[in-house]
């Protein structure tokens, strides 16, 4: 089993006057989702798969977010798709735009679409640890880089405030 990587690792925000901490125990309350220890292995074996849905309804091409929305415009009753297959692509774009938050050009997780072929197994699958991982490792890293690009902006404004006219 592997641990999950941020367990006790915190994140700390300051947003207008309040100090704000972003850990595990802060996800799992506004996310309702669990966690627990989970394996890289349960992953495994989605990986290697070929997926069902993948292949009989976008021709094992590349899978974008937007590919699956138009799958849903363009549904109709005189379309023969199962309704198991309705509701399967439906919790993967769930996944995928709320969840994991891709902008509809994006191409899916594949396993996913592997794993929601057995709903049971969809179901049971850790994604509170999952999902807290990707968030901790995307928040942690998303400004790497930017600190000197938001001071070189506020000291642009405190030079065109001194600069200007008195009044």
């Amino acid at each position: 089993m592997l641990r999950i990587a941020n367990e006790n690792a915190s994140l700390w925000y300051h947003v207008g006057n309040r100090v704000i901490r972003f850990r595990l125990v802060e996800f799992c309350l506004v996310s309702g989702l669990t966690f627990r220890e989970y394996s890289e292995s349960s992953l495994e074996l989605f990986k290697q798969k070929d997926s069902r849905l993948r292949r009989s309804y976008f021709q094992n091409s590349k899978v974008h977010v937007k590919m699956i929305i138009d799958w849903f415009r363009n549904l109709s009753p005189s379309n023969k798709n199962s309704d198991d297959d309705i509701v399967k692509l439906a919790l993967i774009l769930i996944l995928e735009m709320t969840l994991v938050g891709k902008d509809d050009m994006t191409s899916i997780l594949y396993w996913a679409l592997e794993l929601v072929d057995d709903l049971d197994a969809f179901n049971k699958f850790l994604w509170g640890s999952f999902l807290y991982d990707r968030t901790f490792n995307s928040l942690s890293t998303c400004l790497l880089g930017c600190d000197d690009k938001f001071k070189n902006k506020f000291i642009d404004k405190l030079k065109k405030k001194d600069d200007a006219p008195v009044k």
